[in-house]
């Protein structure tokens, strides 16, 4: 396994005080027959434990008595630190890709890497000796905290963003039921003034056309108040049903930002599970996608193409983007929150998310588990 060339940073004291300790070490670097040789002074039960090893073993020991793949990376610090007096840290990580290891940055670190932090601490120095506190964190752990932790904010984020929404069409709907209920009422008065039987029909025609026109607005309000509100009640469903409610919702923001949607639909798609939580999620991806549109094209290259397809266990739902190619030829769809939508689709709804963009097309494919 080839060593890696190391590139020492220092770090701050005050961020490594706030980290959990995994494995600890204390090494004891010395001049020995004009060569630097480092012992081990102390190692923390975890760090045996990870060995498979006694501490009695191991204490008092050369250091290249443990069996550790880590062992150079350590011998190379204390060295660089007994050379370098001015040094009070070091800090690097340490990746391993296949057999070999790579000093990086932490920027470079992936979940799929086995990578370890490695900070040390210079305690006692004199001239042909040295004692370093070293701490090794494996940050695959950190990295899935991390992971976890987003994913809880983003599923927080979400749920408060649609009961937000939920609030303003509830207000909405109280706000309007009111003046609808006062202006039917304001209609009938008036027919009850009329005296000419000639006059009523006339009237009596007009209002069974704004009493159509009311209980369509009465109607509409309550069905986007239905659609977000956070009642997750699982059902089976006609997806495409759902799907065009979606659209029905954005009908202004669609005619107004001049997109055009084509749906192509395949028969009914039954699928099980919550109406409310599949039409939220796809409502905000399909937004994100018409906002791009909006930023990016002319108002003569902003389709939407919407497939729906199922087989016996998953449906899918691709949304591609009719354009003209060159005339946008670096053109890349960009979604604002996608990994809140994964988060979202991936943790609650066990269906998947992902972002194609490639010279023949730019699409979102989203499918999720038909579980019927």
């Amino acid at each position: 396994m080839d060593r890696p060339s190391i590139a020492f940073d220092t770090c701050n004291s005050i961020d490594f005080m706030n980290q959990s300790l995994d494995f600890t070490l204390e090494i004891e670097g010395r001049i020995e027959g004009q060569k630097l040789k480092c012992y081990v002074n102390n190692i923390s039960s975890y760090y045996t434990d990870y060995l498979n090893a006694k501490r009695d073993n191991i204490i008092n020991t050369n250091i290249f008595n443990i069996k550790d793949e880590l062992i150079y990376i350590y011998y190379d610090i204390v060295n660089h630190l007994f050379d370098n007096p001015s040094k009070d840290s070091i800090n690097i990580y340490i990746k391993k890709e296949d057999k070999d290891l790579k000093v990086v940055r932490f920027e470079e670190v992936k979940e799929d890497h086995k990578c370890w932090h490695i900070m040390a601490y210079p305690f006692r120095r004199n001239i042909d000796s040295i004692k370093v506190f070293i701490v090794i964190r494996d940050k695959r752990v950190y990295l899935n905290k991390v992971k976890a932790k987003k994913i809880r904010q983003d599923i927080k984020n979400y749920n408060d963003k649609i009961k937000n929404l939920s609030d303003i069409i509830s207000n909405l709907s109280h706000v309007w039921r009111q003046p609808l209920n006062s202006l039917n009422f304001s209609i009938i008065n008036l027919i009850d003034e009329i005296d000419s039987e000639e006059e009523l029909d006339v009237i009596d025609k007009y209002y069974n056309e704004i009493w159509e026109i009311i209980k369509s607005l009465s109607m509409k309000i309550e069905k986007f108040k239905s659609f977000f509100e956070m009642d997750y009640k699982k059902i089976v469903f006609d997806m495409n049903k759902y799907l065009d409610l979606v659209f029905e919702i954005m009908d202004e923001k669609i005619k107004k930002d001049h997109i055009k949607v084509i749906l192509n639909k395949e028969g009914q798609v039954k699928k099980y599970g919550s109406p409310n939580e599949f039409v939220q999620i796809m409502y905000f991806i399909c937004f994100d996608i018409v906002g791009c549109l909006k930023n990016r094209f002319d108002i003569y290259n902003r389709k939407l193409n919407i497939k729906i397809k199922a087989n016996k266990s998953d449906v899918c739902i691709s949304i591609n983007l009719i354009y003209d190619i060159e005339k946008y030829m670096d053109f890349n769809l960009h979604l604002n929150h996608l990994s809140m939508f994964k988060n979202i689709i991936e943790n609650k709804m066990r269906g998947t998310i992902d972002l194609i963009n490639d010279k023949k097309e730019n699409k979102v494919i989203i499918s999720f588990p038909l579980e019927i």
